[in-house]
């Protein structure tokens, strides 16, 4: 069983092991860790740098007493268990739902916007993306011994794009060619757009991102994908060459896209060895981190078991409810790992068999593992048996 002690233990050292202060800040601020007491001393020593990340994280904790940090989740989901009645609310009235979010207009404003050819508001608020988010990561795991080994933030705004919908649009296409790209093999040379030497043979592009719209920082996308080690450099090189031409930004602001894990002397590097040591338990950070905003009242039920959905994944970041969208959707994955892929497969994830004190393992990669060890071992017997002359 993975607690949460263990869940975090990797990590920690992963981050210790960082010089860098200003890197050090980077990660902590990727990961969302600013406010958890299990690194308040990490946090401390990077926010004494003098790097920007390190000043970004100074503001980000300049008043430190006014902060209400979430208390840690149990690794047990119910406590004690309860009936899924518990958990179900009366209806809200409009007056209600204005009162609770600060960003829902009345209705006669909606119709008003409409008539003017404004863009529909939508809250963006998760439901069951968190959820279709998890099955995607784990299924990858499991079907393909595949492994998130990327994080990518897009920053819309500073890509000259502030309609949601076009930001949804072009990421698609941007999605579609880096799978192109991929594609081809890669034998020490260099592809066009880049400047990085590519290694490795033609690959499938899983990904899969999440939406969100923060007042800090607008309309932005989390991506995590999975890209091999020899074509990595190259890989977010070209990924900033696709972004250029499809947004026609000549000059790329330095914020405009991020990607981790990486170091400031090798950029995007998921190939070093402390960052190949815990695939797993960063991909599930990570997970979690795209799950900030799902719903306090999402629940789920299998059986007699019953709990809140941020119980359930345990994501401890104070919940902030964010601005609206005006996407069509707040979720996205590639098709490989998608609802149809995972249903011809007969996938069945953790979180929906009601084995929620595991999310968090590896079990799903070790799975594969001994697949494809037992179709090896089936493989030799019968080469084997092929050259048996009876």
């Amino acid at each position: 069983m993975l607690n949460d002690s263990d869940d975090l233990t990797e990590p920690r050292r992963s981050l210790v092991a960082i010089d860098d202060r200003n890197e050090l800040a980077w990660h902590i601020r990727d990961f969302g860790l600013m406010h958890d007491p299990d690194f308040a001393d990490l946090v401390e020593r990077a926010a004494a740098g003098d790097g920007e990340h390190s000043r970004l994280l100074r503001a980000m904790i300049s008043h430190l007493d006014e902060l209400i940090v979430e208390p840690l989740a149990s690794s047990q989901p119910i406590d004690p268990p309860m009936p899924a009645a518990a958990y179900r609310f009366q209806p809200m009235s409009r007056r209600e739902e204005m009162k609770a979010n600060p960003f829902m207009l009345p209705k006669a404003v909606e119709r008003a916007a409409l008539s003017k050819g404004q863009p529909r508001l939508r809250p963006a608020v998760l439901t069951d993306e968190a959820a279709r988010l998890y099955r995607c990561l784990a299924f990858a795991m499991h079907e393909y011994g595949v492994v998130m080994n990327g994080h990518m933030t897009l920053t819309w705004e500073q890509w000259g794009i502030r309609d949601h919908a076009e930001a949804a649009a072009v990421l698609t296409e941007f999605n579609a060619r880096m799978a192109k790209w991929l594609k081809v093999d890669a034998n020490g040379r260099r592809r066009k757009g880049t400047t990085a030497t590519a290694w490795g043979k033609g690959e499938q592009f899983f990904y899969a991102f999440v939406h969100e719209h923060a007042a800090n920082r607008g309309f932005h996308t989390h991506q995590l994908f999975r890209v091999s080690d020899g074509k990595a450099r190259s890989f977010a090189e070209y990924a900033v060459t696709v972004l250029r031409r499809l947004t026609r930004v000549t000059t790329v602001p330095a914020n405009a896209v991020a990607f981790t894990p990486g170091t400031i002397r090798d950029g995007f590097s998921p190939y070093l060895p402390r960052f190949k040591k815990n695939e797993v338990e960063r991909c599930w950070i990570w997970f979690r981190y795209l799950a900030k905003n799902l719903s306090p009242h999402e629940f789920k039920q299998i059986g007699n078991q019953c709990a809140l959905q941020r119980d359930i994944f345990r994501i401890r970041r104070i919940f902030v409810p964010p601005k609206p969208v005006t996407c069509a959707d707040l979720f996205g994955c590639s098709e490989n790992i998608s609802i149809g892929a995972q249903e011809k497969a007969g996938f069945v994830s953790k979180v929906d068999s009601g084995d929620w004190t595991k999310l968090y393992t590896s079990s799903e990669l070790d799975e594969y593992r001994m697949r494809m060890q037992q179709q090896q071992q089936a493989n030799d017997v019968a080469a084997v048996l092929a050259q048996l002359q009876i």
